[in-house]
């Protein structure tokens, strides 16, 4: 027995958000489990007899196929493929998508959401998509893609923002030394000044030797 399934009027939304790290960029993906059934090729119709967890491994290759294809991503007019894939069934009746990227590093990002395409005829379908650096702390994007307008252009990271990212922006407390010795006379200074007054006498004693011998020389020359 077949059942089908209203189609809702309103746009159903799909969430994306892509954090970049160090060592790699992850892209995270949630939808309904009827807009992953889309996805899958799977169309609105629900086999009731089949419990929705034997459906989900049925079509699980399927969508595997169309969660690595969700986004065209480039990292500088380069392809940027997925590493890692993983779809799982989550709570609410929610799919969500794991994807595992090369780190992007600083260059510029392009993220085409090329997976609303096929949803355009099935209703206004819309993706949100968040861009955030976790090395730096910073929302780098964000946008909302629909299937005319699939385009979100991320600029490239500057280096500087490490360094502005890293600023003090409160005032450092002021640095105070303790057991500081007190201020005192150089200990080299002492040295000299005493060095001098040991000087003084030996000076006057060599003078002093210096005119007696001129005065014993000068009374041997008068006795000649």
């Amino acid at each position: 027995m077949f059942a089908s399934v209203a189609r809702a009027h309103d746009p159903y939304e799909i969430t994306s958000t892509a954090n970049l790290f160090s060592n790699r960029t992850e892209l995270d993906i949630e939808m309904e489990y009827r807009t992953a059934r889309l996805l899958a090729g799977l169309g609105w119709t629900i086999n009731t007899n089949v419990t929705q967890a034997d459906e989900f491994a049925t079509m699980l290759p399927k969508l595997n196929e169309a969660a690595g294809a969700f986004f065209d991503v480039t990292a500088g007019r380069n392809a940027f493929p997925a590493r890692e894939t993983n779809v799982t069934l989550g709570v609410e009746n929610h799919v969500k998508i794991h994807l595992v990227y090369p780190p992007a590093g600083d260059r510029p990002l392009r993220f085409v959401a090329d997976g609303l395409k096929p949803l355009a005829n099935e209703g206004p379908y819309g993706s949100s998509l968040i861009v955030l650096d976790r090395v730096r702390q910073k929302v780098l994007a964000q946008s909302v893609l629909f299937a005319a307008t699939p385009v979100a252009e991320v600029p490239a990271r500057s280096r500087d923002d490490v360094a502005a990212s890293n600023q003090v922006t409160s005032a450092s407390p002021p640095i105070v030394l303790t057991n500081f010795p007190a201020a005192g006379k150089p200990t080299e200074a002492k040295g000299v000044s005493q060095g001098k007054k040991s000087v003084l006498p030996l000076a006057f004693i060599g003078c002093g030797l210096f005119v007696a011998g001129l005065i014993f020389f000068g009374m041997r020359r008068n006795r000649k």
